[in-house]
């Protein structure tokens, strides 16, 4: 059965009053299971949870606790609303360009550890 779960993970206080909400999305399709994180402005799980349903996946609700996230809680695991959406496009599959960045990312601390 394929089914997925969105969970807000947090916010942060932006300027003006104008704030980021972060997520994780869940999924699992019987055989595996994956999740991915994202960041949006008011109503970005709504569009990313659309899409789900539109790939066949059914939603279950969950509940979570979360807070105000700094900049320092952030990482680099955290994507736009609109990359997690062509990241569900693509089938779950990081794009080339996140491929190759990571293995540029990777290649500069092999090299410092022969340094």
């Amino acid at each position: 059965m394929r089914q997925f779960t969105t969970i807000k993970i947090g916010y942060s206080v932006g300027v003006y009053g104008c704030s980021g909400e972060y997520f994780t999305t869940i999924y699992t399709d019987g055989s595996k299971n994956g999740s991915f994180s994202f960041e949006g402005m008011y109503g970005a799980e709504e569009r990313v949870n659309s899409l789900m349903r539109e790939k066949g996946y059914k939603q279950f609700y969950t509940n979570s606790f979360y807070g105000r996230m700094t900049r320092n809680d952030r990482t680099k695991y955290i994507q736009s609303e609109y990359t997690a959406i062509e990241y569900i496009k693509r089938g779950f599959k990081r794009s080339q360009k996140e491929l190759d960045k990571e293995q540029r990312e990777l290649d500069k601390i092999v090299q410092n550890m022969n340094k």
